[in-house]
């Protein structure tokens, strides 16, 4: 079989898929000589094929084992394998050799990626950069195992904590919805239009970023909505009395609670997804306000906390698809 090196295509950008065929176009299969050092833990001396990697590691592997887990493997393998007469004649050997396919993903990544296909331990998947590369080889040689495995990867707390927004991208990407919305729900405390999250978005297909965005979107409705309510908040009534002695107040400190919350989802979206509005100093202040001419405290701490909190849970989570 020719030594032929495989295009990496990206995630965003695979071509059709290639048969095999396509990707030997009218060769007649040779058994390669040119193989670098063995890796440890795949060197089994009667595997039937050899597979290296671009910093030349070889991996010395059973046919049988990547047919198995690879689709992309079982129709190669599938090809007629035997070299030519002259060539068997001229080297009685060749035909008992090791095939050797060189491809183009390091030693590391096919590591990874033969780790997960036969049931030897994990590599080690909180790198986010080393997760997009095992995606890109897993979907490149059609390794459904491999895939199912990436996909757990990607709701781990540390993935997810780093990087939602480019989980939630290849989730949309591969239609896994479910982990799209829980992607989309560690995003809520980012400020998404932030200069921080630019390179981020522009993973995402536009139908899935414009989804994203109306989530943040529709928070900040429903937060205004909220604090708006003339049934929920007695201050929004105009004009407002003291509930003591009927006389007319200004709810100054109202106002600027909801300017300050309001501020809070746009330029410190974090504060609003983990309630730490609740603590802002600024709701001690409206807690100690009182009416100027009865002297009587203005608004009740439980109640209004109380209220404050259930319109936070209200606050939708996830995207919709």
């Amino acid at each position: 079989m020719a030594a032929a090196a495989l295009e990496h295509p990206t995630l965003a950008t695979l071509p059709p898929k290639q048969e095999p065929s396509d990707v030997f176009p009218n060769e007649t299969p040779v058994v390669s000589t040119s193989v670098g050092a063995p890796h440890p833990l795949f060197d089994s001396p009667d595997a039937d094929i050899i597979l290296c990697s671009s910093d030349a590691i070889t991996f010395r592997v059973h046919s049988n084992v990547l047919a198995s887990t690879s689709g992309f493997f079982r129709t190669l393998l599938s090809l007629p394998q035997c070299p030519p007469s002259y060539k068997r004649s001229s080297s009685p050997t060749l035909a008992l050799s090791p095939e050797v396919v060189h491809i183009t993903e390091s030693g590391r990544v096919l590591e990874g990626l033969l780790s997960m296909c036969t049931g030897r331990e994990l590599p080690q998947l909180e790198d986010f950069g080393f997760v997009e590369e095992l995606l890109h080889a897993a979907e490149k040689y059609e390794m459904p195992g491999a895939l199912s495995v990436l996909r757990l990867a990607l709701t781990s707390t540390t993935l997810l904590d780093a990087h939602p927004v480019r989980v939630y991208a290849i989730a949309c990407q591969w239609g896994w919805k479910e982990t799209a919305r829980v992607a989309a729900s560690r995003t809520l405390g980012l400020d998404l239009l932030g200069h921080a999250l630019v390179k981020d978005l522009t993973y995402i297909e536009s139908p899935h970023l414009i989804s994203l965005l109306l989530l943040h979107r529709r928070r900040r409705d429903v937060l205004r909505q909220g604090l708006d309510s003339l049934v929920e908040f007695y201050a929004n009534n105009q004009p407002s009395r003291c509930c003591n002695c009927q006389k007319e107040v200004v709810h100054g400190e109202w106002l600027s609670l909801k300017l300050t919350w309001l501020n809070a989802i746009e330029q410190r979206p974090a504060d609003i997804a983990t309630g730490a509005v609740l603590q802002d100093s600024q709701l001690h202040k409206l807690f100690s306000a009182s009416c100027p001419h009865c002297q009587r405290l203005l608004y009740n701490p439980s109640g209004t906390i109380l209220r404050l909190k259930q319109l936070l849970e209200r606050l939708p989570k996830t995207v919709e698809f």
